[in-house]
């Protein structure tokens, strides 16, 4: 009869641990940020948005090594049918899937007068595209791109024009504070659109 008990207990341990599994996984978002090599190096974004996800009650991410395991099988490529089969055999609720297509700083014209003047000035670029899959709805709730910029310094030149003005050159700390700046604002345009499908669910 104890040994009977035993085995009970045991099958209703069982059962319980696995009804609050699942429970997690359909809570479960995972998050894949696919750098490729267009990010900068010390690029955050994936970083800043797993901190606005983890103030979110309600809402658990997997583990890094799920996505990152994923980008591999994927070959870095987005596939949807294969991203969906992915959650729902693990019973994921979101899977939001970004890529970062370009990160970068360019020197670009802006105000000029032909011959005499010219104004050159430094510009970071960080360019997003995302897909928001559904999975326990088994389809693609929303895909679109984010393109962000921010200024950086400008000189004005005058006659001798060039992109190697020692006024445009930066050093780490200046790059660094231009990119932190469009992470964080591509991070919040991707927050509130996952947001936004996530209230319509």
């Amino acid at each position: 009869m104890k040994q009977t008990n035993r085995i009970t207990l045991t099958l209703l341990l069982i059962v319980v641990l696995s009804i609050g599994v699942v429970g997690q996984n359909e809570r479960t978002l995972l998050l894949v940020v696919n750098s490729t090599t267009n990010a900068w190096p010390d690029c955050g974004l994936r970083e800043r948005l797993v901190n606005s996800f983890c103030d979110r009650s309600g809402l658990l991410l997997a583990p890094p090594e799920r996505s990152e395991n994923l980008i591999r099988r994927l070959d870095g490529r987005f596939d949807k049918n294969s991203v969906l089969a992915e959650g729902q055999s693990e019973k994921y609720r979101y899977i939001l899937w970004c890529d970062i297509v370009k990160q970068q700083l360019t020197t670009e014209t802006g105000f000029s007068l032909p011959i005499l003047l010219a104004q050159k000035r430094v510009r970071a670029t960080l360019e997003l595209e995302y897909h928001i899959i559904d999975c326990s709805r088994g389809r693609s709730v929303a895909a679109d791109r984010i393109v962000v910029h921010k200024n950086g310094p400008a000189t004005l030149q005058c006659v001798d024009f060039t992109d190697a003005d020692p006024n445009l050159l930066l050093s780490y700390s200046d790059k660094k504070a231009l990119f932190d700046c469009i992470e964080n604002d591509a991070a919040k345009k991707l927050i509130a659109a996952f947001d936004e499908i996530a209230r319509r669910r």
